[in-house]
């Protein structure tokens, strides 16, 4: 599927979303969204914004998107595992395992990520695996 200027817009409202969002949903107000255009650009979006909302809604990220036409708002929900890096897939993954990922918010499994990732005890583990790995490099 080749790449479009709608689709770059739609992906560029889409990344603000994700950036913005402490849960798994956002909404973006076009009047806010497009005060960074020049006035060719936002008549750019006014004209073609049916086909933005369109690749919006057919992005990979998006399990659910509304455009209210009153508000002038787009309402994005994304797919969490879209929301997450890899060690916030991990932590996760292992409140998965626990069975005890009713607890947790996004941003609760951001900060366990982000602490497990400055613990001095991963650190170690860390370091502990690059020497066993190296080890068996040269044992070979």
């Amino acid at each position: 599927m080749k790449m479009t200027i709608n689709k770059l817009i739609a992906n560029d409202i889409i990344n603000y979303g994700m950036s913005q969002t402490s849960g798994f949903d956002y909404s973006v107000f076009l009047e806010s969204y497009i005060d960074d255009f020049d006035l060719e650009g936002k008549n750019y979006i006014y004209n073609n914004l049916e086909e933005i909302c369109d690749a919006i809604s057919k992005n990979e990220n998006i399990s659910y998107f509304n455009y209210n036409k009153e508000t002038k708002e787009f309402d994005m929900v994304f797919y969490w595992n879209n929301l997450m890096n890899d060690t916030e897939k991990y932590v996760y993954e292992i409140l998965t395992d626990l069975k005890d990922t009713e607890r947790f918010e996004l941003d609760d499994i951001k900060e366990i990520a982000m602490d497990l990732l400055y613990d001095d005890s991963t650190k170690n583990l860390t370091i502990e695996k690059i020497r066993n790995s190296k080890k068996r490099e040269l044992d070979i």
